[in-house]
């Protein structure tokens, strides 16, 4: 996921999916457990950058 989102601005980081990560890793289904551990990086990465951008913007 660092690699996919090295040199893209913060907004087209925030549109990152799911589905954008399974594809850059060659997965095509995951069961509903396994999804989980593909949303948590993403959900991670939001968090920081909405974190990041309320600090510059405060």
């Amino acid at each position: 996921m660092t690699e996919m989102v090295e040199g893209e601005s913060l907004d087209d980081a925030l549109k990152i999916s799911e589905q954008e990560l399974m594809n850059e890793l060659g997965i095509k289904e995951l069961g509903p457990n396994r999804i989980k551990c593909v949303a948590l990086p993403i959900k991670v990465l939001k968090m920081a950058i909405i974190t990041y951008m309320s600090r510059q913007n405060s």
